[in-house]
């Protein structure tokens, strides 16, 4: 199995620090680890960007950008897709979480169904 990353998983966030942390985690503690974690923060406020910055600091798969600016929901998720650089991303709203495993059952899923 590879250890380069093969996931990015976008995380688009405006105001919601809590949510946030808790939807990062649930991406970093997955079974399969080689994923990356992209914050987008929509120009949030400070408790936001502490958030974000602490959780890129504890670890290293987790990548932060803010905007300067409110962009809107969209074209912040759009920005996330243009940077992804891993074979598949996925889009994990702020105040979603995922449950045990299911990276991995999609990334097993997917490959079983390439292989047909």
């Amino acid at each position: 199995m590879s250890r380069q990353p093969r996931i990015t998983t976008i995380i688009p966030t405006h105001e919601r620090p809590l949510l946030l942390k808790r939807a990062v985690l649930s991406v970093l503690h997955q079974s399969y680890r080689h994923v990356i974690v992209q914050i987008l923060d929509n120009a949030s406020g400070e408790d936001t960007e502490l958030v974000a910055r602490e959780l890129a600091c504890l670890d290293p798969r987790v990548h932060y950008h803010r905007h300067g600016r409110d962009i809107g929901g969209l074209n912040n998720i759009l920005y996330g897709i243009e940077h992804v650089t891993t074979e598949y991303f996925s889009i994990l709203p702020d105040d979603d979480l995922l449950l045990p495993g299911f990276l991995e059952n999609c990334l097993e899923l997917h490959e079983r169904d390439d292989t047909r």
